[in-house]
Order: structure tokens, then sequence, then C-alpha cells
């Protein structure tokens, strides 16, 4: 028994020693860090997260405790680590993207397309966007997201860097404040497709017409745009 026993010792004791040995090896030394995904940080930064350094040993990583390093941060959406031996770390990540600027907590935050908010807002990388108002328990609505998307391709004569504040009024009605020009710009999203075409058209006009300075709102719906000047209040109507 105690030869036995002995024995069990100087094999533990060996697979030990031998698992040292080989997670100490500079075969196994981390040497490729590959980060994709990144855009807001630096691979270092996203490696930095995860605890993750070359030269240590790609054996010892615990791989789901970087991942779950990772995957904490507010600005990462997901995360996926993989460990390629004898030498290499992959990290995949996705970014959550800004669009808005809300209110919360006193300060403003960061938030992602559909109003949640991601992290306050800091000198650091500061990012101008648009300020979100609306109701805090309605969601934005698939028509504002459609006119979001619109501006992103260029649909509309005027891009997201130029609105200063969105108002979601209800489901079909969101106002946009610009900066340059200051127009309130005031729109009917029952047709968003109709909508964007009725607001191009508006635009051309009152750009050929070189009235644009003259103009402090639009409203526009599908079909028909109303115009309110600076000097003159009153609404003129166009097809």
């Amino acid at each position: 028994m105690l030869l036995g026993c002995v024995l069990v010792a100087g094999i533990s004791l060996g697979i030990l020693w031998g698992y040292r040995w080989i997670t100490g090896h500079e075969l196994f030394q981390l040497r490729q860090l590959t980060v994709t995904g990144a855009q807001r940080f630096t691979p270092e930064e996203v490696a930095a997260m995860g605890g993750v350094q070359l030269g240590v040993s790609v054996l010892d990583l615990n791989i789901a405790e970087v991942r779950a390093r990772i995957a904490a941060n507010p600005w990462i959406r997901e995360a996926s680590v993989t460990r390629v031996l004898p030498d290499t770390v992959i990290i995949e990540i996705g970014e959550r993207r800004p669009v808005f600027l809300v209110p919360r907590e006193g300060t403003f935050f960061y938030a992602d397309a559909e109003g949640r908010p991601i992290a306050p807002v800091t000198p650091e990388r500061f990012v101008s966007l648009p300020v979100l108002e609306k109701n805090e328990a309605v969601e934005v609505s698939a028509g504002l997201k459609q006119v979001l998307v619109a501006m992103e391709r260029n649909q509309l004569p005027f891009g997201m860097h130029q609105v200063a504040w969105i108002r979601q009024e209800s489901a079909e009605q969101y106002s946009l404040m610009l900066e340059k020009p200051r127009i309130l710009v005031q729109l009917d999203g029952r047709d968003v497709a109709s909508m964007v075409e009725s607001l191009g058209r508006l635009w051309q006009d009152l750009t050929q017409r070189g009235e644009m300075d003259k103009v402090a709102s639009v409203f526009v719906m599908p079909g028909r745009a109303w115009v309110s000047l600076k000097k003159d209040e009153s609404r003129s109507g166009k097809e």
C-alpha cells in the first residue's frame, strides 16, 4: 500500500511537472494576437480588457474568462475568443454603434438605434450626435428608423451631422431640428418612401429659388409639403 501511494504521488508529481514544463515552454508563448471588429477601441485596448498580453502561455489563458471580461464592457455587443495552438489567440468583437445622445441621470448617454443607453458621454473620444427626445417607455418607431437609414444612404437632402435633435411625437410623427441651415423639419412617416420623395422635391425647389435661408420650418407628408417662412409666418402648401 505504501509503495502504491508513493507510486501515485510520483506519477502526480510527474504530471504536474510535465504540465508546468509544457505551459512554460516558449513554443506556447503568445506571439500572435489578432483582434477584429474593433472600431472605437484599438486592438491593444481590447486585449487589455481581456487581460491578454504577448508572451503569456497560450495554454494558461482561461478563454471563457477572457471573453467574459471583454463582453462586460458596455460598448461591446458580442465577443468571441479562440485559442489556436501553438502561439495564437484570435479575439472577435462586435461593438454597439451610437446613433443618438439621450438624457439620463442628469447627464447624456450615447444610445443605439433603439434609443437604449450605452455609456455616459465623456470628453474622451466625444462623438457629436443628435439628441433623441421621446417618452422613455416608447420604442423608437420603425418609421423613424427608416428615416435614419435613408439619411445614411444620402437619400435625404441633409445628413445626420446637420441634425441637432430628433423628437418622436408618435409612431408616425417626428421632428428634426437642423443646425445648418437652421430649419425645423416635421415629418409624417406613414409612408416613408413617399415622404422622402416629397421632401427631396421640396428641398430642390427651395434651393433653386434661393429661398432656403428664409425658411423657418417645413412639414412634409406623402405627396404634400408646407413651408413656414421666418418673416412671413403664413404657411404655403406645395404639391
